[in-house]
């Protein structure tokens, strides 16, 4: 259980930097 929830979180913290990093690129181009 404790492995699945670390999996989840590390995949839900990548996909909000990810998002981020679409933010900045897309004020940076603008």
């Amino acid at each position: 259980v404790l492995t699945s929830y670390s999996a989840n979180l590390s995949t839900a913290i990548t996909k909000c930097m990810a998002s981020e990093d679409r933010n900045l690129r897309g004020s940076k181009i603008e």
